[in-house]
């Protein structure tokens, strides 16, 4: 008489058993996508622009012979976003100047624009579906999630005009055309800085052809898209958008919009475009 865990074992050892005599091939391959992706949100009631992206690296897929398939590799990708502040603001903040003196930082610009750079090492891991018919054509669906890693983070910001004053409310007074204290005027100021992002979980989804080019390689060619579901935004304590420096107005550093509350509701990371990939097989008949 079986007991329950010879039962158990028995069963599993049937279903790996069918796994196994279903297994028709793996495949090993390139891939390399380019389109628009980056992350969305929303700054003041206008939205992030999303810019040309690219992404590649190297997949593995299981397939049996239903045409049903497991897909995963690693992918390394690049993408930016752009986007600016509405207006002319004024932004106060406190510091400490170099006698250990508190004063109010007050930074107003003009026309500031920001394009933030990333790359992330992306996980996929989705289920693919393709016809089984005898043509060299097929074609292929995938759908599953994907794990984004961000490896690099920057930001270069810009503004057509960029003005600091320090106003000591002990005397009453504001400081201004002191740059050798951190205090004066530039046009076309420039700063280039970086954040921290969570990582990112996002669905994703790819379709297209897939030609065969010989006895075990293949040729994929399709459109993918990738959506978002976490907020990457990290809490930061510093709620500066602008720091001040006592060596110089020159030295001013920006904290990038991400860490800003201007930006309204979440950050979440969106791609879509065409991908190619080369594959090879391993016959496992």
């Amino acid at each position: 008489m079986y007991t329950k865990s010879k039962k158990s074992g028995i069963a599993i050892g049937l279903l790996f058993f069918s796994a196994a005599s279903m297994a028709q091939s793996h495949e090993f391959g390139f891939a390399a996508g380019a389109g628009y992706g980056g992350l969305r949100y929303n700054v003041k009631g206008e939205e992030s622009k999303l810019k040309p992206t690219v992404n590649f690296g190297l997949s593995y897929t299981w397939l049996c012979k239903a045409g049903w398939g497991l897909h995963t590799g690693i992918q390394l990708g690049f993408m930016r976003t752009e986007t600016a502040l509405p207006g002319n603001t004024v932004y106060i903040s406190n510091a400490v100047d170099n006698e250990n003196e508190g004063f109010e930082l007050r930074v107003q610009q003009k026309g500031y624009a920001e394009t933030q750079k990333l790359y992330t090492l992306d996980i996929p891991l989705m289920l693919q579906w393709q016809t089984t018919s005898k043509s060299k054509t097929a074609f292929y669906a995938r759908a599953g999630g994907k794990f984004s890693v961000p490896v690099k983070r920057s930001f270069d910001a810009t503004a057509a005009e960029l003005t600091t004053t320090g106003y000591y409310p002990a005397y009453n007074v504001e400081l201004a055309n002191l740059p050798q204290f951190g205090f004066g005027t530039k046009q076309n100021w420039k700063y280039e800085g970086d954040f921290d992002l969570k990582t990112s979980i996002a669905l994703a989804a790819e379709a297209g052809a897939k030609i065969s080019i010989g006895k075990t390689r293949s040729l994929y060619a399709g459109a993918y898209l990738d959506y978002g579901l976490t907020d990457m935004r990290k809490q930061n304590d510093n709620n500066s958008f602008f720091q001040y420096s006592a060596s110089g107005f020159d030295n001013t550093k920006a904290s990038s919009l991400l860490n800003r509350p201007e930006v309204d509701g979440s950050i979440r990371m969106i791609s879509y475009g065409i991908r190619l990939q080369y594959a090879f097989g391993l016959n496992c008949k």
